[in-house]
């Protein structure tokens, strides 16, 4: 009898590493909006943002952006809206919750999206989906509760809002 043994190759670190660090600086980065942006700061915020990294985008793209057409302006107009909602929701719903809630809440964007997709494309989720999504659902609602079971803040529910956006930005 053969036993066959699969194992990972001594440098399968160097394919997850890339993925770690986008987590630690996307962690980072609602740690850091937690820390700079009060109530009155969310537009100038996103404005500083945006506006630092938009010349540079305009000028490295600038080729392929002549070659859009109308229907292709049209299609990015929409999808730069929705993204603008997106951001808006999160950084105030930022400001009314904790750095933590935000993260878990905005995940729920990875259990909605396939959810919404097999709603578009009348397709049943896999029973094995279905039963990880509410796992996980369970260990966002857990994780984001202190000292028991609370009602949302307006900033959980901010973010709810951008996890729901964050879908529909996909599909579109």
């Amino acid at each position: 009898m053969t036993t066959l043994t699969v194992t990972a190759p001594r440098r399968a670190w160097l394919t997850d590493l890339p993925v770690l660090l986008v987590a630690v600086v996307w962690g980072a980065s609602y740690l850091a909006a937690k820390g700079i942006t009060t109530q009155t700061t969310v537009l100038a915020v996103l404005v500083l943002r945006f506006g630092a990294v938009l010349p540079a985008l305009a000028v490295a793209g600038r080729g392929a952006l002549r070659g859009l057409s109308a229907a292709q302006w049209r299609g990015a107009g929409l999808l730069g809206l929705i993204l603008s909602g997106i951001f808006l929701l999160e950084t105030y719903g930022i400001v009314h919750t904790s750095a933590t809630n935000a993260g878990l809440i905005i995940s729920l964007t990875m259990i909605f999206t396939p959810l919404a997709e097999a709603a578009v494309t009348r397709t049943r989720p896999s029973r094995t989906f279905l039963a990880a999504a509410a796992v996980s659902v369970a260990g966002v609602v857990l994780l984001t509760q202190s000292g028991g079971f609370t009602a949302p803040s307006a900033g959980d529910l901010l973010m709810l809002l951008a996890a729901l956006a964050r879908t529909v930005h996909v599909l579109v």
